[in-house]
């Protein structure tokens, strides 16, 4: 899979970016909940639990290969529908080669499977609890690291103001047991109601080896 290496700064700008149009914006440091990876209730919101669940699926397991998830959504199903070139450019920031589907969960919310040129899987919650989908991803990466195969630390806490939207970034360093490849994963939220997209969970392996 292609790949293009980021920095940290170059991928809280993408995930950010995931969730809003760019205009100028300030860090703040705020430390993440006091609670140690694995140690969080369980997921309140039905929509951040099939976030989370469609990421591990189509994101996690596939090691953002977009060939496997395709695999996966098959063909024909009416609740999966694959999104237009010009729609899929609009969400990326006209970058051309990537591919998106909304897939309606059985609840009948929608989520948005994204996969950008540059190789990162993306999954898009519109309405969800922010506090949800941080805790479902905090959760899932517990699970992975329980055998102690998937090496997990978080790497960055941040709050970013965007458009007077505060928007919350958590981001994870995570290396693959047989390759040990770098793979970033992030979690984006805001509470705004006016926010068309109010959480992102991102995957990323990172180029350049180990």
């Amino acid at each position: 899979m292609e790949t293009l290496p980021r920095s940290p700064a170059a991928l809280a700008a993408l995930v950010v970016a995931v969730l809003a149009l760019p205009a100028a914006a300030q860090f703040t440091d705020r430390p993440y909940l006091d609670r140690p990876l694995g140690d969080h209730p369980r997921i309140g919101d039905p929509e951040a639990h099939d976030a989370v669940d469609l990421f591990s699926r189509l994101c996690v397991s596939t090691r953002g290969d977009r060939s496997r998830a395709i695999e996966i959504l098959g063909d024909g199903d009416s609740a999966i529908e694959k999104l237009d070139e010009r729609t899929v450019r609009q969400f990326q920031g006209g970058r051309v080669g990537g591919a998106a589907w909304t897939i309606r969960m059985p609840l009948g919310e929608k989520l948005i499977v994204e996969f950008e040129p540059s190789g990162s899987c993306i999954v898009r919650a519109p309405r969800v609890d922010a506090l949800s989908l941080e805790d479902g991803l905090r959760n899932f990466l517990a699970e992975i690291a329980a055998n102690g195969e998937f090496k997990v630390r978080r790497a960055g806490d941040d709050e970013k103001t965007v458009d007077k939207r505060k928007y919350h970034l958590v981001t994870y360093s995570m290396r693959l047991p047989d390759t040990d490849q770098k793979v970033e994963v992030a979690v984006a939220t805001t509470e705004a109601k006016d926010a068309f997209v109010q959480g992102s969970l991102t995957y990323e392996i990172l180029a350049g080896g180990p």
